[in-house]
């Protein structure tokens, strides 16, 4: 099972610098909107967005969605945190 979401992205905020942190925490917002927390951003490095999932058919409506995440991720993240490409990984 995932850790707890506040956990999980203070823990990202001091890894990753608080700026980036706040553009991780609106985007994880908007998965847990979409996928009710079977999601977690991973990382925004070199303009790519990973998300990770526990689940494979959640994978698949991801990449299904694709467009429509990357387009609310780039809105949420500003013009400091372009994002060009998104990257999906399964992992438990």
């Amino acid at each position: 099972m995932l850790e707890p979401t506040g956990d999980y992205l203070k823990k990202r905020k001091a890894e990753l610098g608080l700026s980036r942190g706040e553009s991780l925490e609106k985007i994880q917002g908007l998965l847990d909107e979409m996928f009710a927390g079977q999601t977690r951003v991973a990382s925004l490095n070199n303009n790519v967005l990973r998300i990770t999932t526990p689940s494979a058919p959640v994978a698949s409506e991801i990449r299904l969605r694709q467009v429509e995440i990357l387009q609310k991720a780039r809105q949420l993240a500003g013009d400091d945190q372009p994002i060009n490409n998104l990257q999906i990984q399964i992992r438990a």
